[in-house]
């Protein structure tokens, strides 16, 4: 199978398959895309080859992610899958409309900055006037939780955490 392991939301997409055992236009092949977002693919017979494609309009619209396919080809009622495999999608950074941070960023940018308004409002998380109570945000839990998502960001963008170690003086 000649489909990319990498493909670009927003970009054009083309590739073929030449398939000895379920040639073209005798069958029919579909890729079935499973991930963030579901699609599938048909082929066109481009002689006894399957030629895919995805207009850039259209890719533009799939999320970030990795994606698990399955092609499969048909010919009446009987149905083969031929291959399966993972992909990525990469981001359509040209499209502004669209968020391209992961979950992960977006929780992390979002604790971030409620650490940084808690800082400047106030710690209190809850108050009762009439029974005046109050309840204070667990710092060290949101600290803890911030940390968490840097690690999983980290690992997104192929990081490895690690410590740093410094050393002050001369060497």
């Amino acid at each position: 199978m000649q489909i990319p392991r990498e493909l670009n939301a927003g970009d054009s997409w083309s590739w073929s398959d030449s398939l000895a055992d379920y040639p073209a236009p005798t069958w029919v092949l579909t890729y079935y895309f499973r991930g963030p977002k579901t699609f599938n693919v048909v082929a066109t017979a481009s002689g006894s080859d399957h030629a895919s494609a995805v207009p850039a309009a259209t890719s533009t619209t799939y999320p970030r992610g990795t994606y698990s396919w399955q092609a499969q080809a048909v010919n009446g009622t009987t149905k083969v899958t031929v291959e399966t495999g993972r992909l990525t999608i990469n981001p359509d950074l040209s499209n502004a409309s669209i968020e391209h941070r992961s979950f992960n960023q977006r929780c992390l940018d979002d604790l971030e900055t409620a650490i940084t308004n808690g800082a400047i409002d106030g710690d209190v998380l809850t108050y009762n006037i009439g029974g005046r109570s109050q309840t204070f945000r667990d710092w060290d839990e949101i600290l803890a939780t911030r940390d968490k998502f840097r690690l999983k960001v980290a690992g997104e963008l192929g990081l490895k955490p690690g410590r740093v170690l410094v050393r002050f003086g001369q060497p």
